[in-house]
């Protein structure tokens, strides 16, 4: 599993596993401002997970466990051209990733364009200064909006409700998303939905944050003394208007729910002990979520060494890498440890398409082996040193005439490595296998 993949994974279900918490033991509980920290921190918990060295399988300080680490299969072939015969390895093509990618730059021009216009408006607009109960805004009457709304410090209210009887509520509310930094934490979303813009729990978050900073609000309002009805009735004037954009407070947002949330009654003592109880709950989520990545990442690995052995015909591939493996490490168990997974994997400097590119632009096709029409693939381990350095090839499988040789040469030449790091964050010693495929045609 690359990085990205990995990455999104195991945010994606940490995201999911968190709102389920949230669904079920939060979402109707009237602790506001409980439900709106947790949100924020579930999703940036879910962003930092992947990177913050959970291990559901940790690795033993006495070196590897014989599963090594195989590497995917490079593919030697040959092209017919005008001008003779060249190599050519054929580098996997990921359409995923360039479909996730165009995805990403799609939303990313739309939360420009979203900022950009309403910026525009503000711009656009002469604004008052007010202050209300020590909180400064910018008061901005238009005709060119016909529900309220407010962003940043600004209040955005349309020009028929100067001098309302329901404009001080409206005030009394906006003020207090002002107040309370709401426009900030829809930007945390919006930028965190870029990076999740295929995910749906993204949705979910936003319209409960949306909702979580309405009740908030309503919460203020009524408060200060508003009746309840009263404001009910101002909320069913606006439910009509329109919604400006994913980073506008808008008055009229779920004004069903909010009336529903309004007759609550609030929440005991008894539910915040019960959303106290939920803590050890949160807290087994990187363990959880580490060890299904863990199996994914293996099921990823099976998939390869599945592939190398159908590409041999032959069912003992598997078995000679990690009995080659086994050998080595006993061999360097007197010397030093010698990892097969650490935290920090080992990378071909430049990155997998440099290494596909180094492999593209300096491996042969054996003169003998195009002779004889020989075939498969050849399968070697190599370590990646402390500084970087390649040592002790092994060739765990060959198919002879000159293609065994021709890859440990080139597998030797290969520049040094970034090394890897172990748990605690010392450069250790890393072993891989590595399939080269020679095929004719």
């Amino acid at each position: 599993m690359n990085d990205l993949a990995h990455f999104l994974w195991v945010s994606a279900g940490s995201m999911a596993i968190l709102y389920a918490i949230y669904f079920f033991f939060l979402k109707k509980e009237t602790f506001f401002t409980l439900n709106r920290v947790y949100l924020l921190l579930s999703v940036a918990f879910s962003m930092i997970i992947p990177w913050a060295g959970f291990r559901g399988f940790s690795i033993s300080e006495d070196g590897p466990s014989g599963a090594i680490v195989l590497l995917d299969t490079l593919q030697v072939g040959l092209q017919n051209f005008d001008n003779g015969i060249q190599n050519t390895v054929v580098e996997k093509i990921r359409p995923a990733v360039y479909l996730y990618l165009a995805g990403a730059g799609l939303f990313t021009l739309k939360f420009i364009w979203q900022t950009a216009v309403a910026f525009r408006l503000i711009a656009s607009e002469k604004y008052k200064p007010y202050c209300y109960n020590g909180t400064h805004c910018r008061l901005v009457f238009t005709s060119g909006v016909n529900s309220p709304f407010s962003i940043f410090s600004y209040i955005i209210l349309p020009e028929n409700l100067k001098g309302s009887a329901g404009l001080n509520d409206i005030l009394s509310h906006e003020i207090s998303h002002i107040r309370k930094g709401h426009t900030f934490d829809l930007i945390f979303l919006e930028l965190t939905g870029i990076v999740h813009w295929f995910n749906p729990m993204m949705w979910l978050y936003k319209t409960s944050l949306k909702d979580t900073h309405e009740y908030q609000a309503d919460r203020q309002v009524l408060s200060e003394g508003t009746g309840l009805t009263g404001y009910q009735k101002l909320l069913l004037e606006q439910i009509t208007g329109t919604r400006y954009g994913s980073l506008a407070n808008n008055f009229n947002q779920s004004i069903k729910k909010r009336i529903t949330m309004m007759k609550r009654t609030r929440s005991t003592t008894k539910a915040m002990v019960k959303a106290a109880l939920l803590l050890p709950l949160i807290l087994l989520v990187p363990f959880f979520i580490s060890c299904s990545s863990a199996q994914e990442d293996q099921k990823d690995m099976e998939s390869t060494v599945e592939k190398g052995m159908k590409d041999l015909q032959s069912e003992t591939v598997a078995a000679e890498v990690n009995n080659a493996a086994t050998e080595a490490n006993a061999d360097d168990a007197a010397k030093e440890a010698v990892y097969d997974a650490v935290p920090v994997m080992p990378q071909f400097p430049g990155g997998e398409q440099a290494r596909l590119r180094y492999f593209a632009e300096n491996i042969k096709y054996p003169q003998k082996a195009k002779t004889n029409g020989t075939q498969g693939t050849v399968f070697v381990s190599f370590v990646v040193g402390k500084d970087g350095s390649i040592s002790d090839i092994e060739l765990v499988r060959g198919i002879g005439d000159g293609c065994d040789e021709e890859t440990i040469r080139v597998v030797s030449e290969m520049p040094k490595w970034v090394p890897g790091k172990n748990d605690d964050g010392e450069v250790v010693k890393v072993k891989f296998a590595l399939p080269v495929k020679f095929k004719l045609g």
